[in-house]
């Protein structure tokens, strides 16, 4: 008996607690990305390039802790995440002070073809507010997309172009001549 009124009275408070304007915010909260693509490139097929910083904002009254980051899309796996400070389910953003209010996500592109490749950073977060759990939420939209990722393969350079072999061969017995009629001129 004393369980079961236990359990009313908690669920009450919970209640209570969703409906109290300290609470009103989290059905907006968000960690928001950028709607400019990242445009990244790659050597060579097979060959990672330079890193890119993408930076996550928080846009909420209560504090949001990412529960997880990943790429998708048709061709995220030649997409990678290299480091930064948003790490899934420890970073916790906040409005600014206490923060922090942003972290940061370093993704690389490694081209498996030619052909332009995209993919999306995506993510999820839980509002955190007064230790009472939260509620799981998309962090941006309804796809959770942060940021568009878009791959291209770096021009080849032109290999120089080498002589052939014949060629230098005459150029050779040429200056060669030349050098032996100068001579038996200067000679004579």
């Amino acid at each position: 008996m004393r369980y079961s009124l236990w359990v009313a009275r908690a669920v009450a408070v919970a209640g209570m607690l969703s409906a109290s304007p300290a609470f009103a915010g989290l059905a907006t909260a968000s960690i928001l990305g950028t709607s400019t693509p990242f445009n990244l490139t790659s050597p060579a097929v097979g060959t990672f390039g330079p890193t890119q910083t993408i930076t996550l904002t928080y846009g909420g009254s209560n504090g949001a802790q990412l529960t997880a980051l990943a790429l998708a899309g048709a061709n995220a796996g030649d997409f990678a995440i290299a480091g930064g400070t948003c790490q899934p389910n420890t970073t916790v953003l906040q409005p600014s002070p206490p923060g922090p209010a942003s972290c940061t996500v370093i993704v690389q592109y490694k081209a498996s073809s030619a052909a332009p490749e995209n993919a999306q950073l995506t993510g999820t977060c839980q509002t955190v507010s007064l230790g009472v759990g939260g509620f799981t939420l998309n962090c941006n939209n309804a796809s959770g997309q942060l940021a568009s990722l878009a791959g291209t393969l770096l021009a080849a350079l032109a290999p120089t172009p080498m002589l052939d072999p014949r060629l230098l061969t005459v150029l050779c017995i040429l200056l060669l001549g030349l050098g032996f009629y100068y001579a038996s001129r200067k000679h004579a």
